[in-house]
């Protein structure tokens, strides 16, 4: 299995584009981290 494929499997990224082909993906707990930072 492609690393890619476990690390969507187990939550550490999710896929934004809904598309079948050229997908992108996005690191969750990195933007959760970020949107901490950015709430005062």
């Amino acid at each position: 299995m492609r690393i890619l494929c476990r690390v969507f499997i187990i939550g550490i990224i999710r896929e934004i584009t809904g598309k079948q082909r050229y997908k992108r993906y996005i690191f969750t707990d990195y933007v959760e981290i970020i949107a901490r930072g950015t709430k005062d």
